[in-house]
């Protein structure tokens, strides 16, 4: 059953001129009852936007213009973004095919988006390549015959019926894609040549291969069995004469066996005099080292006696723990000492602090009362200050009031006190320049009191100070003291009796340092008993460890030494004896090989130049016995050569048999022969797929290919109402044409789609050329394929279609190169 394809929704924004989110939903009654509707809208309006809509949804390219991630002409101007998406049904499914590109922030493009959902809304491709690859798996065609089974080219028709003979076959070429076939009869001319010339190449080298006759053959083959019963009669020869120099070569061999083995002894001989003479040295060594070995035994008995007696039977040990008690009484000693310096310096600390206590709190007490005293005369100054400056403010007040003075008169009152006398009035105001200097001085002496208040105040807090700080020193001093006693304690009850009285004076230190100074005596005592016992048993380790060990080991290595000369003598003695019994033997045999020589009737000279003869004429044989077995050779791989060859001549004849045969029938070199075959053909399925679609718009025309080969494209126009008369394409009227070119488009579209029905078709213009009855006609025949459900979208910018066909879909322009969709109507 065929499969119908056809366009339900289309959704897309900012596509050309048509601005904005744009949506069409062809399933709505007004497409379906009709099954045509017109897309109108002025020239240049947009119309044709909407088939670039449906063609980049489905393969991301249009007809006009392709789209790339680095150029994007169909985004409409000054938008960053456009989209189209189509759900479309095809196989008896739904799909939904989108595409999508942006702008970047820095308004580059950014990569195309690409997907195919099922009816599920299931993503099943969503990569540029994957949707492109499964939108042709889902629709059964390509691009470029989408272009013709769903956007019908009818123009390309109508100029196809106009050209001239010559410009036909290109035309239809372009309409129906057949330029391969040209190509292929290109293709097919070229392989025959190139076969042809193979095989003429193979005759070539099979003509290049010699092969020897059968009686060339013959003659080699005796000539070498020539050759090798020579060689064979020589080797015999050369067998007999190699037999007689090996006597010769073993009687000089055992001759000079017996002349190296006499040589032999007596260098056996001399080696055995020098074992023996270093056997004899060897034995002598060993006896100077065994009376060291006794001496030094001694030595070490006497070592071991001389340290028992340093020590007094004890051991070093003892002497090493007494230098440590020693030390550790010395320490303790110096801690004694120092804790008790310690203490008596801290005592003359405290009653140097003491006096100072008591010089302070004096000097104290008598700065305290001259402050006081001070402070007292400070606040006698301030107070005369501040009666010196109200006197002065009152003068100067006096003084800013000399002109209402002025005008006082005696016995009048003043407006201000109501007094009838007034004593300023005649000039008597009160000079105040005294009182000024006064006040300057009073101010110095205030300043000058209270700096030195201050700096009594100053050396009063620092007499407290130092007062308060000698106190605490004497409080640490003292808590040292308690310390210093505590440690002194420890320190005796650790040390027991030390042979003096402990007392916080200088006579205890001298006596601690006495007893110190005894017990570093004790100590060096000790170290020097310590160092001779260690120097002692130094020696011993040496001997014991060092020198006996060794006079040991070179003991036990002269007497390996001597145990291996015994051998070698022996073994010397041995060898001299077995090569004197080889010499016997080789005496035997010499006597033997010199009665055989006698027998020879050449010298070993004369064997030797026949020799080289006899073996320089087999190395002759021998080469021109190989040089006719190399032409032998060669003849037999010649022939398997000239078998192989053959052979591959006959596959190339087969080879090239079929492109010639196939050459005939649709090779040429410009291509012509098999396109004009071809499209003669695909012209005749056109011509009756075409008459069916005629049919269906008009009862009145049948079309009717004429010509052969050489020119298959002419037609002829059957006009069954006027008796069946012929016409030729180029007589037809122009709305004749139209006719005529819509039905091949549509044939084509039939044609092109396979096994595919195409129920969504659009035709872009062409209407233009109609006169009001063959545009009835025209829409009539478009309106009838609503039957077979198809839906049949035209384009035009014609208005009358407006009122022709009731549904249609107006682009109007907006201004500034936009357009918008107006409502379906």
């Amino acid at each position: 059953m065929v499969a119908p394809m056809k366009i339900l929704q289309l959704r897309f924004k900012n596509i050309n001129s048509l601005a904005g989110n744009q949506e069409l939903d062809f399933t709505k009654p007004e497409f379906t009852e009709t099954g045509i509707f017109a897309i109108t809208g002025k020239t240049g309006s947009g119309k044709s936007s909407i088939l670039d809509a449906i063609s980049l949804a489905l393969y991301g390219k249009t007809p006009r213009v392709d789209v790339t991630g680095s150029s994007n002409d169909v985004m409409t101007h000054g938008e960053r973004d456009c989209f189209s998406e189509i759900i479309f049904e095809s196989n008896g499914k739904k799909w939904k095919a989108a595409w999508k590109q942006e702008l970047s922030k820095n308004g580059n493009l950014k990569q195309i988006e690409r997907s195919i959902a099922d009816e599920n809304d299931k993503i099943i491709a969503d990569k540029v390549s994957e949707a492109s690859k499964k939108i042709v798996e889902i629709l059964g065609f390509d691009f470029e015959q989408f272009t013709k089974v769903i956007l019908l080219a009818q123009g390309s028709f109508t100029a196809f019926l106009q050209a001239d003979k010559s410009e036909k076959g290109e035309l239809l070429e372009q309409i129906t894609g057949t330029k391969i076939y040209g190509e292929i009869s290109k293709k097919v001319f070229e392989r025959n040549k190139l076969e042809g010339q193979k095989l003429e190449k193979i005759d070539l080298e099979l003509d290049a291969i010699k092969i020897l006759n059968e009686e060339e053959t013959q003659k080699l083959q005796n000539e070498i069995s020539n050759f090798e019963e020579q060689k064979n009669s020589i080797n015999r020869e050369l067998q007999a004469i190699e037999q007689i120099l090996e006597k010769i070569k073993a009687l000089h061999s055992a001759l000079e066996n017996i002349k190296n083995l006499e040589e032999a002894i007596k260098n056996l001989q001399k080696k055995l005099t020098d074992n023996e003479n270093i056997f004899n040295k060897a034995k002598q060594e060993l006896q100077i080292k065994l009376d060291l070995q006794t001496a030094k035994n001694q030595e070490l008995k006497d070592k071991k006696t001389e340290v028992s007696k340093i020590l007094n039977k004890k051991e070093i040990s003892y002497y090493h723990s007494e230098k440590e008690k020693i030390t550790v009484f010395g320490k303790e000693i110096n801690n004694l000492v120092s804790n008790i310096e310690e203490i008596i310096s801290n005592k003359v600390k405290i009653e140097k602090n003491d006096k100072i206590i008591a010089e302070n709190s004096a000097k104290v007490k008598e700065l305290a009362a001259k402050i006081k005293s001070e402070k007292k005369s400070l606040e006698d100054i301030e107070k005369h200050i501040n009666l010196l400056q109200e006197n002065i403010k009152l003068a100067e007040k006096i003084r800013s009031l000399e002109e209402h003075r002025k005008a006082l008169k005696d016995g009048e009152e003043c407006p201000l006190c109501g007094a009838k006398e007034h004593p300023f009035a005649k000039g008597n105001t009160p000079h105040m320049g005294e009182k000024e200097s006064e006040l300057k001085d009073k101010k110095q002496q205030l300043k000058n009191l209270s700096e030195q208040i201050l700096n009594k105040e100053k050396t009063l807090e620092k007499l407290k100070n130092d007062i308060s700080n000698a106190q605490k020193n004497n409080r640490e001093m003292e808590m040292k003291i308690g310390e210093d006693r505590k440690k002194i304690q420890q320190i005796l009850s650790e040390l027991g009796q030390i042979g003096c009285k402990i007392s916080e004076d200088e006579n205890c230190i001298n006596e601690l340092e006495l007893t110190r100074k005894q017990k570093l005596d004790e100590y060096k005592k000790n170290d020097e008993i310590i160092k001779s016992a260690e120097n002692v048993e130094k020696s011993i380790r040496i001997l014991a460890d060092g020198e006996i060990p060794k006079i040991g080991l070179e003991i036990d290595a002269k007497k390996n030494e001597i145990n291996s000369l015994q051998t070698k003598t022996t073994m010397l003695k041995t060898s001299i004896q077995e090569k004197q019994g080889q010499i016997n033997l080789q005496r035997v045999n010499v006597e033997k090989l010199e009665k055989e020589k006698m027998s020879a009737e050449k010298s070993p000279e004369e064997l030797q130049t026949e020799y080289r003869a006899k073996k320089q004429k087999t190395e002759e044989l021998l080469r021109e016995s190989g040089a006719k077995k190399q032409l032998l050779e060669n003849n037999n791989l010649n022939l398997e050569k000239s078998k192989q060859k053959i052979a591959e001549k006959e596959q190339q004849q087969i080879t090239s048999d079929k492109w010639k045969r196939l050459d005939n029938l649709i090779g040429s070199s410009d291509g012509k022969k098999f396109r004009n075959y071809v499209q003669a053909l695909t012209f005749e399925n056109l011509i009756a797929l075409t008459n069916k679609q005629l049919q269906k718009m008009s009862e009145r025309y049948l079309l009717k290919r004429i010509g052969d080969l050489s020119n298959p494209f002419e037609l002829l126009v059957i006009d069954k109402f006027q008796n069946c008369a012929e016409r030729t394409a180029q007589n037809l009227s122009g709305g004749e044409k139209f006719i005529v070119s819509l039905s091949l488009a549509l044939g084509l579209a039939n044609m092109a789609s396979r096994n595919v029905r195409i129920d969504t078709m659009f035709i872009d213009e062409g209407f233009g050329t109609l006169d009001s009855d063959y545009l009835d006609v025209a829409l009539t025949a478009l309106s009838s394929l609503q039957s077979e459900g198809k839906l049949i979208g035209v384009i035009s910018h014609l208005s009358e279609l407006k009122e022709r066909i009731a549904t249609h879909i107006t682009v109007a322009p907006v201004g500034n190169g936009r357009s918008r969709i107006i409502p379906i109507c």
